[in-house]
């Protein structure tokens, strides 16, 4: 019986093809479409969480900062422990489109929908602002805003004790965004 030999050049250059092709439809993949979790373990958490709310979402000042309708009062509430591209800093060059683009991430994500608000050890900053863990409604289920930025590498990890609740699963969102180079990873923005 005679058999076929392919040689090994062939056999290097289909490797290199495929690898390729992977490779880019990966990348394709990660910047047009920002990972949705289809079961997150902490979304399904969120219904047994001390969550306040539902609040009218009166605007997004960036992509860490909200401003939440509470008891007709607007509350300025900053996102514990994630940090996004400046884009409203009163020092202009501190700005940037990474910032915009981050600040209408959170506009995309939000709408005009209700949020609910989990609070942690310190309710309020220097600054007076809200600290807090923002929840949105993504069909049947509560999903925490701060996670979402951090799996869809918009933002990332920052925290200040003693807010640190969930920094386990923050930790473990920025590894996914890393690993899969998304969001602001892929572009090293966030180096």
């Amino acid at each position: 019986m005679k058999t076929k030999n392919i040689s090994s050049p062939r056999i290097i250059i289909l490797l290199f093809v495929i690898c390729a092709l992977s490779f880019f439809s990966g990348i394709f993949i990660s910047h047009y479409f920002y990972f949705v979790p289809e079961s997150d373990p902490f979304t399904e958490q969120a219904l047994s969480q001390d969550l306040s709310g539902p609040y009218r979402l009166a605007r997004v000042v960036d992509g860490d900062t909200l401003i939440i309708k509470i008891d007709d009062v607007d509350e300025r509430v900053r996102l514990i422990g994630v940090d996004t591209p400046e884009s409203v800093h009163p020092d202009s060059f501190r700005n940037s489109p990474e910032g915009i683009e981050a600040s209408d991430f959170v506009k995309s994500v939000l709408g005009g929908s209700s949020v609910f608000l989990e609070y942690d050890i310190s309710e309020r900053d220097r600054y007076d602002r809200l600290l807090a863990y923002v929840y949105f409604e993504n069909g049947s289920e509560l999903v925490m805003l701060n996670s979402y930025l951090l799996q869809n590498g918009i933002a990332r990890i920052s925290t200040y004790p003693p807010n640190v609740k969930h920094v386990v699963l923050f930790t473990e969102n920025q590894n996914f965004a890393i690993d899969n180079l998304l969001g602001f990873w892929e572009s090293g923005f966030y180096g």
